[in-house]
């Protein structure tokens, strides 16, 4: 009996044991067993957002959740795949053509174009054949060459030993040396040792241990150590064990680059200029070009081909050659059209533009064009720091000028008509006759054609009364006194329905009483208003234009600047207008309709 009483009692603590053990390790994961002991245990699983309880009590994330108890949501746009699930991260992978963290940055490259895409890209488009800019947008603008690639910004990334904005310059750099190369490079030159000049294409040829002014600004010239001398250090001295002037090799003299009666003051001379050295020497030195100062410590930075004033005695001061300007002559004039520059060491770069021409480089043109400023009907606010905004005159209008102004009662106006030419001295005998041969020539200068009928031509002596008709815009007629062998036929040539005598022209047949006098006279010619048209006056009588125009002298006509006359012409009325006709002046020029 107490045998099964013991048994019972180890059964039921191994059972008790049994269910403690279950009571202290029944959680797990994402889930957690209840009591009470000794029943099947029951599983309560604490996963988020719709996750399930694998049979080891871990969960199984839902897609595009993450974390131990898939609480975290994936955040990847535009179709990028989420590392999820219980152990991921939540790190997207882009699809082509998207970039960042989340993938939310689309490329926008054209043609179809790749970008660096995913989630380090930053949406650079892959260019074909080192096109530039971010889009591939500056293709037209790339023109690389010898074997330079483009960077984004449209800049030209060179090949080594080619330089310039488009990699068009190689560099002349030789033996080894170093070429400031690169779009922006100079293509200066530093050599190696012991070799000199702009390209380092010269060997230094010093001997004996003497030392080479070498380097691209070096003059390969020697310096030797005591006991050598010559050109190379090639010589010995032969003074007995006493030193010698390396350059001439004379014994008794002071060593090179010392100089005075005792040879204890030595010279200072830098960048191989010479010194004169020597007992008798003054230690003064010739520098070598680009060089100036006392001791040459001066480098010249005259640049475009500027000459320096250089030397012992030079300032540096730089003379520019045409178009460059600046202390060192380094910037060039951009001036257009033909415009002056105000160049040289003391420029500005400003420029003088010519006449039509406008804007800081004088690359523009006024309105019209420069042989048309202003239609002809203006003037033009031109130079470097003009508007280039015509004026208009005449009552034209128009940004430039072009459009005429409305005719209303052409013949009222001043100018309307205009006598352009006058031969009032024409020589008794063969083959002219005065006063037969005298003229006048009116030119209707108005909007519309004119009617002379009533109006009247005037000269000191009184007024003639004009019959004759319609003179139409922009012709021109002549009365004369007689167009008779001795009147127009004495100029050979025919008459024309433009020729007049005084029979046709006037009232009555008749010409100026006194003639058209050869020392002095005036002309006004007036409307059918009393309203004086035009006017001049010449020779001695200063009545109208004071000083008067001058008197051309026997057989030559005066006339109005600008023939042959046609379209409007410049609305001037001083003597200045005027000037001597070439003999004969231009009546035969004139064809029937009144043009030249």
């Amino acid at each position: 009996m107490a045998s099964e009483q013991n048994s019972r009692f180890v059964h039921l603590t191994w059972l008790t044991l049994a269910a403690l053990l279950f009571g202290l390790l029944g959680v797990g994961g994402g889930c957690v067993t209840t009591d009470p002991p000794l029943e099947t245990p029951t599983t309560v699983c604490e996963c988020r957002n719709g996750a399930t309880c694998d049979e080891t009590g871990a969960c199984v994330c839902q897609n595009d959740y993450y974390g131990e108890q898939c609480e975290f949501v994936c955040d990847c746009q535009n179709g990028g795949s989420c590392d999820d699930g219980k152990d991921g991260t939540g790190s997207c992978s882009c699809a082509p053509n998207f970039f960042g963290a989340t993938c939310d940055g689309v490329c926008n490259c054209p043609n179809g174009q790749a970008c660096v895409d995913g989630v380090d890209g930053d949406g650079t488009c892959l260019c074909p054949d080192g096109e530039p800019g971010s889009s591939c947008e500056m293709t037209s603008s790339c023109d690389c060459q010898n074997g330079g690639a483009c960077d984004d910004s449209g800049a030209c990334l060179c090949q080594p030993g080619f330089l310039g904005a488009k990699c068009e310059n190689s560099c002349s750099c030789q033996n080894g040396a170093v070429c400031d190369d690169g779009a922006n490079g100079t293509g200066a030159c530093t050599c190696a040792s012991d070799f000199y000049g702009t390209d380092c294409a010269s060997a230094c040829a010093c001997e004996n241990g003497g030392i080479c002014d070498d380097g691209a600004d070096g003059t390969g010239a020697c310096s030797c150590p005591d006991g050598f001398w010559g050109a190379s250090c090639e010589n010995a001295c032969d003074c007995g064990g006493q030193p010698c002037n390396d350059q001439t090799g004379a014994c008794g003299e002071c060593p090179s680059g010392s100089y005075g009666a005792d040879c204890s003051q030595q010279c200072d001379c830098q960048n191989g200029a010479l010194c004169d050295d020597g007992k008798s020497g003054t230690g003064s030195c010739t520098c070598q070009d680009g060089f100036y100062g006392a001791n040459c410590s001066n480098t010249c930075s005259c640049q475009n081909g500027a000459s320096c004033d250089d030397g012992a005695n030079g300032t540096g001061a730089c003379t520019c050659p045409a178009d460059t300007y600046g202390a060192d002559c380094s910037q060039q004039c951009n001036c257009q059209n033909g415009a002056g520059c105000d160049d040289g060491a003391d420029g500005t770069g400003a420029c003088s533009c010519p006449a039509g021409t406008f804007g800081a480089d004088c690359s523009q043109t006024c309105p019209g064009g420069v042989g048309n400023v202003c239609s002809g009907h203006g003037t033009c606010d031109d130079g470097a720091d003009g508007s280039g905004g015509c004026m208009c005159t005449g009552g034209y209008s128009g940004s430039d000028c072009s459009t005429a102004p409305p005719c209303n009662s052409p013949g009222n106006s001043v100018g309307d008509v205009m006598i352009v030419e006058v031969m009032y001295d024409a020589p008794n005998g063969v083959p002219f006759a005065e006063p037969d041969a005298e003229y006048v020539i009116l030119y209707n200068n108005s909007c519309g054609d004119i009617s002379l009928q009533g109006w009247e031509l005037c000269d000191n002596s009184g007024c003639l009364e004009i019959q004759v008709g319609t003179l139409s815009q922009h012709t021109a007629t002549v009365f004369m006194e007689s167009t008779g062998a001795g009147g127009l036929g004495a100029y050979g040539c025919a008459q024309t329905s433009a020729h007049k005598d005084k029979s046709s022209a006037f009232v009555g047949g008749e010409w100026f009483s006194n003639n058209l006098a050869n020392s002095g006279d005036k002309l006004e010619l007036k409307n059918p208003g009393g309203t004086t048209i035009d006017r001049l006056s010449y020779g001695t009588d200063t009545s109208i234009f004071n000083p008067s125009v001058d008197d051309s002298g026997p057989g030559d006509s005066i006339h109005r600047t600008g023939y042959p006359w046609s379209g409007t012409l410049p609305a001037n009325s001083g003597a200045s207008a005027w000037e001597a006709a070439p003999g004969g002046g231009h009546i035969c020029n004139i064809t029937s309709n009144g043009t030249f």
